[in-house]
């Protein structure tokens, strides 16, 4: 399987979990909840990287969109098994930087 590259993790980089479960009450008051799946990770990844390397971010995006790729998380080193669907965004960090945003979601 295809790795995200290891560009170093922006301090600013955060994840987030999603809960896949269902509550209902029942018709004598009763509350009920069930686990549906397993929690799963939404990540949002910053870069500050050069010029060169923001546009091989992109480039890897356009070959990897929609396909699973391994990802590393920089805060608990787990590798998790991630989708990139949108566009990164990138934005001017001075002369030849640019911040580059990527949302990951785990599979």
């Amino acid at each position: 399987m295809p790795s995200y590259p290891s560009y170093e993790q922006d301090a600013d980089s955060r994840v987030s979990w999603v809960e896949n479960i269902t509550t209902e009450r029942a018709s004598n008051g009763a509350f009920r909840g069930r686990i549906l799946a397993q929690d799963k990770a939404e990540f949002e990844v910053v870069h500050c990287l050069n010029l060169a390397e923001a546009n091989a971010l992109l480039q890897w995006f356009g070959t990897y969109r929609g396909q699973e790729v391994d990802f590393v998380w920089s805060e608990d080193g787990q590798t998790y098994t991630v989708v990139c669907l949108q566009r990164p965004t990138v934005d001017r960090a001075g002369p030849g930087l640019r911040v580059v945003t990527v949302q990951l979601k785990e599979t």
